[in-house]
């Protein structure tokens, strides 16, 4: 008794101190005589979700979202009606079934995981919340005692994921992500995956003022046509991928009047394994306007960052949001010839391509107008 009271403490800890979180995976586990526990929000249609676990292996989380989320059979059994409950992998599905599935043969067994214990914690649509423990193939499988123990705690964990939940969606956009936004000279957004503006500053909002090049439509940020705004869409998907690497992007949105086109980069904001209570992956929209910068000489580009004169123009016009075709136009050499000199200009800069030397040249211009 001391050890589940022990066990529960611990437990509504970790509902307002995330890294506590582990530690209720092991202890869970172990009261569960399991050697593998997680933590899982999944949508159990499309297999789309983040998890913490432990022991924690990147490799493996990386490979289930990636791929084996996506053909779980245990996903495609439902009980009705759906509830908060605690069962094994043999209630939802056979034994002699699962084993014959890719999911099990490539990705159970290669983690040496045989035997499934699942609490179910919360349901929301078809997102909820599973807390797993696993045994291994040399083990017995889960049984009524341990289904018995998991149910004691079941209301406890569920109340503490909620708690967590709402917490995480407070704490999510306060680790210096606003503060550096608001010192930035530049339009800066706040943005979730599906593009929702949770946060922007002063530039951003006179930049949704003039309504040209971006605009917000249904809280939204988006560009002033369709095939631009699919685009950026895309981009910031791409920040917020919860599968596989979260990548950075640019591209130039041209406005009218004879103005320069607005440049945008996309930038994921940085999250860690606890993110997976928070609503989804942060990403960081900036747009910068050519016609209000402070110039940047060529001569102090070289100077920085080592770069040639023709590789400093190069540079230049990509931050005016040229791509690498109208940058060779306005310079007047080969579109081949730019993309040698960009090459040399990525390894002097330690950038890994387009998206990252612009950043790296507007925290230049940051830097030289303060």
């Amino acid at each position: 008794m001391a050890a589940e009271a022990d066990f529960l403490d611990l437990v509504y800890e970790a509902a307002v101190d995330p890294a506590r979180w582990f530690t209720v995976l092991q202890r869970y586990a172990d009261m569960m005589d399991g050697h593998y526990a997680s933590l899982v929000i999944q949508d159990q249609v499309t297999g789309d979700g983040r998890s913490i676990e432990t022991p924690d292996e990147p490799e493996r989380h990386v490979l289930y979202f990636g791929h084996f989320a996506g053909c779980n059979p245990l996903l495609r059994i439902q009980d009705h009606p759906a509830r908060p409950r605690v069962m094994t992998d043999e209630e939802k599905l056979p034994k002699s079934e699962l084993i014959r599935t890719e999911f099990y043969n490539e990705f159970l067994r290669k983690y040496d995981m045989h035997s499934l214990l699942i609490a179910r914690l919360t349901i929301e649509g078809s997102k909820t919340t599973v807390m797993n423990v696993i045994r291994s193939p040399r083990r017995e499988t889960f049984g009524a005692c341990e289904i018995e123990t998991a149910g004691k705690f079941l209301p406890h964990l569920a109340r503490a994921v909620r708690l967590a939940e709402r917490f995480a969606c407070v704490q999510e956009e306060s680790c210096g992500t606003r503060e550096m936004i608001d010192r930035s000279s530049h339009a800066a957004f706040l943005v979730a995956g599906d593009g929702r503006i949770r946060y922007l500053n002063r530039a951003a909002e006179n930049l949704l003022a003039q309504k040209r090049g971006l605009a917000l439509r249904n809280a939204g940020l988006s560009a002033m046509t369709d095939a631009l705004s699919r685009r950026l869409q895309g981009l910031v998907a791409a920040a917020a991928s919860r599968k596989g690497e979260r990548t950075s992007g640019a591209m130039a949105i041209p406005r009218p009047g004879g103005r320069r086109p607005l440049s945008i980069i996309v930038s994921p904001v940085p999250s860690d394994p606890l993110s997976v209570f928070c609503t989804g992956p942060l990403v960081i929209v900036s747009a910068r306007d050519p016609d209000l910068d402070v110039s940047v000489s060529e001569q102090r580009i070289r100077d920085v960052l080592g770069l040639t004169r023709a590789e400093a123009r190069i540079a230049l016009k990509l931050m005016e949001g040229c791509d690498s075709r109208e940058a060779a136009q306005a310079i007047g050499i080969s579109y081949y010839t730019v993309r040698a000199h960009l090459a040399r200009i990525f390894a002097k800069t330690g950038t890994r391509g387009q998206a990252d030397l612009i950043a790296l040249l507007t925290r230049l211009v940051d830097h030289f107008q303060g």
